[in-house]
Parts: C-alpha cells; sequence; structure tokens
C-alpha cells in the first residue's frame, strides 16, 4: 500500500473525529474542517515514509499545531 493510499484511507475513516478535534480548540467548525483538509494535503505531498501506525501520531501531532 502506498503513502496516498494510507492517507486516503485514513482521511475516510477519522475526518469527523479529527475535525471535532480541532474544532474544540479553535472554537470553529468550518475553520476547522479547513484546517483539517489542509493537513492532509500536506502529509499527501509529502516524500517521507508514511506508515498506518506513524499516520495517526503525524495527524494529531500537526493537529494540535494549528
Amino acid at each position: 500500500m502506498n503513502n496516498h493510499q494510507i492517507i486516503a484511507d485514513y482521511y475516510a475513516g477519522h475526518r469527523d473525529e479529527i475535525v471535532g478535534f480541532v474544532a474544540q480548540r479553535i472554537g470553529d467548525g468550518d475553520t476547522a474542517q479547513d484546517l483539517v483538509q489542509d493537513v492532509f494535503l500536506r502529509l499527501l505531498r509529502s516524500d517521507k515514509l508514511i506508515s498506518p501506525i506513524t499516520l495517526p501520531a503525524l495527524v494529531f501531532t500537526m493537529a494540535r499545531n494549528v
């Protein structure tokens, strides 16, 4: 499985959870959706090796720093 498929599958399965997490932190659901999309786009453009094990930590680390 390649990086893009790993990221797409994770996004499909966890988008709502991550958007909720970011929305609680910033207090705006619409902006949270935009930020989460930006995080996943950055991951898709990354040339780093991503695995199903490391992806959750990467996503939540990035989401915490928005």
